[in-house]
């Protein structure tokens, strides 16, 4: 007597496939979180003064009210003062660039769209710059009136003002058209960069040594103030924006697709516009990946076609005229220096 296989059902063998993908998913992100840990203790331990794992630990314990041992006075003082805000806020930042990151994917449907693509990091960086090398001149009232803070507020503001009006540009009848907003932030970045090349140019060496380091970033300043500022600035968009995952994965299957299935399209777009750029000021990237849907997304409609194309020739004459402009101002500027 031969004994037969019972076939499994055809959908059988894809349940098992999403099984072992999910437990994939879980180990490498098990493995991630580790490996996030494990670099947090070296950059805690490795510098010019070396300190021993052990000791880091025992420190660490004891911030966390833990028992510990005895650790020598200094190497506490170098953990507690020097590395450790050092590492919880270059944490703090990497996670809300992720988050942000993650959300401007979902939103426009793009693997290569990040936050600089609406013109937060555009904005930011004219700002900054219009405060760095017009501090001492137009800006002396605001610079003298927020003290230290101008800097990482007028980044801050910059970003929230570009998004803010790109949001604008691509709303139109209560409706904002994913392709119009990804136009308009390409636009926005081109006026934007014009600007900051024009202060750039206008700018002393002294401020252009401060412009260099500021758009390089550093955690050289880090302070538990600092820690705690950054922290109130990421708890939002870290906390709320995992929450909007469903929301997200309904927009990968377009506008459309996603108001059928009960999601308030222009409501989400907003809120996760705004969790985007509440970020600690200053931290935005500073490289711009373009890119357009993805090719496999559902066709657009042709009304935001052409809305796109309008808003798209139009920006990008202003664009245009800009550059034309500010190139124009730069050669009187070197003719005037050569007279």
């Amino acid at each position: 007597m031969h004994s037969t296989a019972i076939p499994l059902p055809a959908g059988g063998h894809s349940l098992r496939q999403l099984l072992r993908r999910h437990q994939r998913q879980r180990l490498s992100l098990l493995l991630l979180v580790s490996l996030v840990c494990a670099v947090a203790l070296l950059s805690i331990a490795i510098g010019p003064v070396n300190i021993p794992l052990g000791d880091v630990l025992r420190v660490l314990a004891g911030f966390a009210g833990l028992p510990a041992g005895e650790v020598p006075p200094q190497h506490e003082a170098v953990i507690l003062s020097i590395r450790l805000p050092r590492t919880l806020l270059g944490l703090l930042v990497g996670a809300g660039l992720a988050v942000a990151g993650a959300a401007m994917q979902g939103l426009f449907r793009n693997p290569l769209a990040d936050p600089g693509l609406i013109g937060v990091s555009a904005g930011a960086a004219l700002a900054a710059v219009s405060v760095i090398v017009l501090g001492g001149t137009g800006l002396a009232v605001v610079t003298d009136a927020l003290g230290p803070f101008s800097l990482p507020i007028a980044a801050f503001a910059g970003g929230l003002t570009t998004t803010l009006l790109v949001y604008r540009l691509a709303s139109s009848d209560g409706r904002t058209s994913v392709t119009t907003l990804l136009l308009a932030g390409i636009a926005i970045n081109a006026l934007c960069g014009a600007g900051t090349g024009l202060l750039t140019y206008l700018a002393d060496d002294q401020q252009l040594r401060t412009l260099t380091f500021w758009s390089m970033g550093s955690l050289g300043g880090a302070s538990w103030p600092a820690v705690g500022t950054a922290a109130l600035f990421i708890a939002v968009p870290l906390l709320a924006l995992p929450l909007l995952a469903r929301t997200l994965n309904a927009l990968l299957l377009g506008e459309a697709e996603a108001g059928h299935l009960g999601i308030a399209v222009q409501q989400m777009q907003r809120i996760i516009l705004e969790t985007v750029v509440e970020r600690p000021p200053g931290c935005v990237p500073r490289g711009v990946q373009q890119g357009t849907t993805r090719r496999n997304s559902r066709p657009i409609p042709t009304s935001c076609n052409a809305a796109g194309r309008r808003a798209g020739r139009a920006m990008g004459v202003v664009a245009a005229r800009t550059r034309e402009v500010t190139l124009k101002s730069v050669r009187i500027l070197k003719l005037r220096k050569h007279l």
